[in-house]
């Protein structure tokens, strides 16, 4: 009796059950990957994203305060620019802690110590150039008349102490009554300093400002919670991301089923004497893999519809 028929039935049946299982963890592995790189991708932008807003949140703060703190130092600048030497930072904000109450002192400290450096660096700057000082002159006019370069400094700073210095200078000149009417020349010796109009205008200007940079802050703020909340959405689904169970075992099943299914039945073609032995055998391996893969299937099911 010919029974290589059987052998070849056998490694053909296993042959293709083996490819078709095969085939379909296979796919279910690389689907799983590909799963996985999306979230961790999304992740990883998520995470990124939270940065930049948090990194975006703090400048807008920053920001805010600085013109917080701005806005504190001109109203205070007459006692700034006449302050000699300039008043440490503590005893200024003991004197004003009712101004400065929602600003944060950090940055008011930063910017103060800013101001003082161009502030001091301007009175050195000036008083170097004291004797070109004239009463009728403009800074900008004093400074395109004898080509000053201010470059490296602050101009603000530069124009209130040329101002100051002149105010001081025209006190003295007054005294000694070398200009009896240099006031109602000018209109006075505080004419540079801004109209209530003007004064009014800019600070609804700036309180403008403030209010745009507050409600920047809180948007920012608002995206920032949002990206994080969605951060954390995606690391909770990346714990709890896993592969099927037991898919070593799966790979086994196969494994063990192309071995009795497959390789031993081509191993024994062709077979002119045979024992009568050898069809049972092929065919208890074959129905032992076989029986492998089903209940290996089974799990899977009932672990799907659990």
């Amino acid at each position: 009796m010919d029974v290589n028929w059987l052998y070849s039935a056998a490694a053909q049946s296993a042959a293709a059950i083996v490819a078709i299982l095969g085939g379909f963890i296979t796919s279910r592995i690389l689907m799983l990957n590909a799963e996985k790189r999306s979230l961790q991708n999304q992740y990883n932008s998520a995470t990124k994203r939270v940065e930049l807003l948090t990194e975006q949140q703090k400048e807008a703060y920053d920001q805010y305060y600085v013109m917080k703190s701005d806005l504190f130092f001109d109203k205070i600048a007459d006692e700034l620019r006449k302050a000699d030497p300039m008043p440490h930072f503590e005893d200024l904000a003991k004197k004003y802690h009712g101004s400065i109450v929602d600003i944060d002192l950090t940055v008011l400290r930063r910017e103060y110590d800013k101001l003082s450096k161009e502030i001091l660096e301007a009175r050195q700057f000036i008083q170097d150039r004291y004797n070109l000082i004239e009463r009728v002159l403009s800074f900008d006019e004093w400074g395109n008349k004898y080509g000053i370069d201010i470059s490296g400094y602050d101009y603000e700073a530069l124009e209130r102490e040329y101002l100051r210095v002149r105010e001081e200078k025209e006190e003295e000149q007054k005294g000694s009554g070398i200009l009896p009417v240099f006031g109602s020349i000018v209109g006075g010796t505080h004419f540079w300093m801004p109209s209530p109009e003007i004064s009014v205008y800019r600070q609804q200007v700036v309180d403008r400002m403030i209010d745009k940079s507050l409600d920047r802050t809180k948007e920012l703020r608002y995206q920032a919670d949002f990206a994080k909340a969605e951060s954390e959405r995606l690391k909770a689904q990346l714990d709890a991301f896993s592969y099927p169970k037991n898919l070593k075992w799966g790979f086994l099943t196969i494994a063990y089923f192309a071995v009795v299914g497959v390789a031993v039945p081509l191993f024994m073609l062709p077979s002119e004497g045979y024992s009568p032995w050898s069809r049972y055998i092929v065919t208890g391996l074959f129905m032992t893999g076989l029986l492998a893969v089903l209940a290996y299937i089974w799990t899977q099911l009932n672990e799907l519809l659990k």
